[in-house]
């Protein structure tokens, strides 16, 4: 039971992740947010701190998972300058 729970305030408080795409020379980074506490602003916080010298933003897109209430996850495709 205490595994459950665990999970559950896992996905609830969910984090911020950035993990780099390889395409040619630039770089390219998917910065997923997931979880019902993680905004958009988040993910663009993540993005700030990946890319120092600023991103142009490729794709953004969210949906909802249907668990616990509609679960958040949020995409933002980035290219740093």
């Amino acid at each position: 039971m205490r595994h459950i729970t665990t999970g559950a305030l896992l996905l609830l408080a969910g984090c911020a992740t950035a993990t780099p795409i390889k395409t040619g020379n630039a770089k390219e980074y998917l910065i997923e947010c997931n979880g019902l506490a993680q905004t958009w602003s988040s993910c663009f916080t993540k993005a700030n701190n990946t890319c120092t010298n600023g991103y142009d933003t490729l794709e953004q897109s969210s949906d909802n998972a249907g668990v616990l209430g509609g679960a958040q996850f949020k995409h933002l495709r980035i290219r740093c300058k």
